[in-house]
C-alpha cells in the first residue's frame, strides 16, 4: 500500500514539475496583457487611420487580439472590415496597434488597408465572373486558398463536371498566384451535402480532367457502401487469412470517367506482429483488397486480395492502375 502511495506522490510531483514551464509562460503572458492596448482602443486607433487617410472608406465589424506564443505581441490585433460603398466586400487586416501607423509592407510585399481591400475586391469580382460563367443553376459556395465549392440542385454526370471544371478554370487560372498552385473544385449535391467528387484547377487547362472523389468521406453514399463492403471483404479474407485486418480507410480509388457512380476502391490489409495487438505501429502491411463499388445501388460487385509488402506496394498500385479498364485509369497514379 505504501509503495502505491509513494508512486502516486511521485507522479503528482513529476506532473507538477513538467507543468512549471507552461505555468510560467501563462503567467508571463497574463502580465504582458496588463500593460497592453485594449481592444476598444485598438479599434479607435485604426478608425482614426481610416478616417484621416482613407476618408472613412471602410467600417470595422470585428476586432480581436491576435496574441499567442508564436508572435508574443499583445498589441497585435485582427480586424474584420467591410466597404461602406459595397458592404458585401469584406477583408481582414492584422496590425500592431501600438505603432499608431500601420506598416506598409510584409515579407517584402505591399501590405496596407488599400492593398488588402483591393485583393478582396478582385476576389469578389472573380466570384461574380464565375457566377456569370456557370449560370443561375449553380450556387458558388465557399472559396478558400485551396478549394472552390460549387453547390448543385441535382446529381451531375461526368460531362457536366468537366464542363463546370473548364469554366471555373478559365476564370481562376490567371489568378492562381493568389491561391495554391493547384486548387480543388468540390461538387456539393443533394445526395452529397459535403461533396464527394473533386477535380483539380491547375495552370494548364485540361478538358479531359480526371474526376476523383473523397474516399475518406464520413457520411453520405460513400460511407454507406464502404461499411457494407468492409463487412463482406472481411468475411472473404478471413477464410484464407484469419489473422489479417482490413484498414477501414478508402485511401485508393479509381473512378469510372464515364459513369462516376462506379468506383474501384482499395483498402490496405495488414497483420499484427504481436498477437492481439491492434496498434498501428505493430501492423505489418500484407497487401490490398481491391473492390468494385456501385454508389447508385450501394453494393459491392467484386473484390480480390492482392498480396504485397511495404517495399513493392507502390509498384503493385501502378500495376493495378494499368490492368483495370482504361475508363478508370489515372494518368498520374499518385499514391
Amino acid at each position: 500500500m505504501k509503495i502505491l502511495i509513494y508512486i502516486g506522490v511521485g507522479l503528482v510531483i513529476l506532473i507538477g514539475i513538467t507543468m512549471i514551464p507552461f505555468l510560467i509562460l501563462k503567467l508571463g503572458m497574463d502580465i504582458i496583457l496588463i500593460f497592453s492596448i485594449s481592444e476598444k482602443k485598438a479599434k479607435a486607433e485604426l478608425e482614426k487611420v481610416i478616417k484621416e487617410q482613407y476618408d472613412n472608406a471602410w467600417v470595422i465589424t470585428d476586432v480581436r487580439r491576435h496574441f499567442n506564443e508564436g508572435n508574443m505581441n499583445p498589441n497585435m490585433f485582427y480586424y474584420q472590415l467591410e466597404s461602406v460603398d459595397k458592404p458585401e466586400i469584406e477583408f481582414m487586416f492584422f496590425w500592431d496597434a501600438k505603432k499608431k501607423v500601420p506598416r506598409k509592407t510584409y515579407d517584402g510585399q505591399e501590405y496596407t488597408l488599400a492593398s488588402q481591400y483591393q485583393k478582396a475586391l478582385e476576389a469578389y469580382q472573380r466570384k461574380e465572373d464565375l457566377k456569370a460563367a456557370l449560370g443561375p443553376n449553380v450556387k458558388i459556395g465557399e472559396i478558400s486558398y485551396w478549394t472552390i465549392n460549387l453547390e448543385l440542385d441535382h446529381e451531375p454526370v461526368a460531362d457536366e463536371i468537366r464542363e463546370m471544371t473548364v469554366k471555373t478554370a478559365t476564370v481562376f487560372r490567371p489568378h492562381l498566384g493568389d491561391y495554391t498552385a493547384s486548387m480543388t473544385l468540390n461538387f456539393i449535391t443533394p445526395l452529397e451535402p459535403k461533396g464527394i467528387y473533386q477535380t483539380p484547377i491547375t495552370a494548364e487547362l485540361n478538358k479531359n480532367v480526371y474526376i476523383d472523389f473523397r474516399g475518406l468521406a464520413k457520411d453520405g453514399r460513400v460511407a454507406e457502401v464502404r461499411e457494407k463492403a468492409l463487412a463482406q471483404m472481411k468475411e472473404k479474407l478471413a477464410k484464407k487469412h484469419p489473422n489479417y485486418n482490413i484498414k477501414p480507410y478508402l485511401h485508393y480509388h479509381w473512378v469510372n470517367q464515364n459513369n462516376i457512380e462506379k468506383v474501384y476502391g482499395g483498402f490496405e490489409v495488414s497483420e499484427p506482429t504481436i498477437e492481439g495487438d491492434e496498434r498501428p505501429a505493430t501492423q505489418e502491411l500484407k497487401g490490398l483488397m481491391l473492390c468494385m463499388l456501385d454508389l447508385s445501388t450501394g453494393k459491392m460487385t467484386y473484390c480480390e486480395f492482392f498480396p504485397s509488402n511495404k517495399d513493392n506496394f507502390d509498384a503493385m498500385l501502378d500495376s493495378i492502375n494499368s490492368q483495370i479498364p482504361e475508363v478508370y485509369r489515372k494518368a498520374d497514379n499518385k499514391h
